[in-house]
């Protein structure tokens, strides 16, 4: 099974989603698998939480907080790169290495490397 050797945010960007509907900030999340592929993708902080709650792995809790004022100063931006690099180390080693579904789609991993359902998971 390929497995994830290393994650990081290697920058945070602001963005304007479409129709003028608003700026975010934008976080380029890199992953290293052991087969050697590196893998890209650009999330938000929202993202992020949506990715708390469906890896669901009761001895990891999501420290980041949300924030509506000043979220696009530089030093807040900082602080949160690395709380979410933090976070997301900390669930790779929590999940062993090996990618739950969730968490392949997140980091922009191509499906392939989805593990495969046990035979128990693929009985219910």
């Amino acid at each position: 099974a390929t497995t994830i050797v290393d994650v990081f945010l290697a920058e945070a960007t602001d963005a304007s989603q479409p129709q003028g509907q608003g700026r975010y900030t934008s976080y380029e999340v890199c992953t290293i698998t052991s087969d050697g592929h590196e893998c890209v993708s650009w999330r938000r902080f929202s993202e992020f939480e949506r990715l708390h709650k469906e890896l669901a792995l009761p001895d990891l809790p999501f420290t980041p907080q949300k924030q509506f004022f000043g979220r696009f100063d530089h030093d807040l931006i900082a602080r949160r790169r690395a709380e979410l690099e933090s976070y997301l180390r900390a669930a790779v080693g929590a999940v062993g290495g090996v990618p739950p579904a969730p968490m392949v789609r997140f980091l922009g991993m191509p499906e392939s490397m989805m593990p495969m359902p046990s035979v128990a998971e693929a009985s219910r």
